[in-house]
């Protein structure tokens, strides 16, 4: 009797493990087999200046394609990358310590960039395991991100600094203008001789047409203002934004 108690006990945890095993290779094959994939989607306008700018210029099919060449390079480029996994919050994450030394370019392979139907929507996607759909849902948003603070506000911070370029340029013509027109009243008093007041004829005329390309440039200032303006004012209300480059659908998870 004592036997069989115990042959039944032990066929009992033995039936028990093998259930537990089962279960748990259920759990680990739901968890890394069943697979999907984490998409963004972003936006490559056509237009190369902020929506309500006077005369935008459309770019040609050729001239859109080559951008949409560029962002797909400069979204998948080490720059944008190496900040992307440089985040605390990422670089700690399971599914990139797997990867432990070799994170940049296991990214790289991992994420796949394309402009379905050749629109202007660019899908970037990373293929995952369920288990991982959360911490991919992160890495896809923080390559998204990286991509406007390495790429896009390097752009803007350029664009920035040409404007400031270009008010420097304008001073210095205006200070030459004033400079001349002192000149100018100057020889005017003095001019007796016809080879000073030959010299008047000249400052006349010189002063005549900086005046006419000061009016001309302060009027093209007062458009880079109101561009500069219009897309500060996009970005604060997220209604686009003057790089031609807007977040469609932030990364979320579908199934495969």
């Amino acid at each position: 009797m004592t036997t069989n108690i115990r042959s039944g006990s032990t066929l009992f945890w033995m039936l028990a493990l093998i259930v537990a095993l089962t279960a748990a290779g259920s759990v680990a094959w739901w968890r890394f087999s069943t697979g999907g994939a984490v998409v963004a989607y972003l936006k490559v306008e056509r237009n190369n200046a902020a929506a309500f700018v006077i005369n935008p210029q459309q770019m040609s099919d050729e001239e859109h394609r080559q951008v949409k060449i560029n962002h797909k390079a400069l979204i998948v480029s080490p720059l944008v990358l190496d900040a992307a996994l440089q985040r605390q919050d990422i670089a700690n994450l399971d599914i990139v310590r797997r990867h432990l030394g070799t994170e940049l370019m296991w990214l790289l392979n991992a994420l796949q960039v394309s402009f379905p139907g050749d629109g202007e929507i660019m899908e970037v996607r990373m293929s995952c395991a369920q288990g991982d759909r959360e911490q991919t849902v992160m890495i896809v948003d923080s390559v998204s991100n990286a991509y406007f603070d390495k790429v896009l506000l390097q752009e803007r911070l350029k664009d920035a600094t040409e404007i400031a370029d270009f008010r420097t340029g304008l001073s210095d013509l205006e200070e030459s203008f004033k400079a001349d027109l002192v000149k100018l009243e100057e020889r005017r008093e003095s001019a007796n001789s016809s080879e000073q007041k030959a010299e008047v004829i000249i400052l006349e005329t010189l002063c005549s047409a900086k005046q006419e390309l000061m009016t001309k440039l302060k009027l093209k200032e007062l458009m880079l203002q109101f561009e500069q303006d219009i897309s500060e004012r996009q970005e604060r209300t997220g209604a686009g934004t003057s790089e031609r480059v807007s977040v469609v659908q932030r990364a979320a998870w579908i199934d495969e």
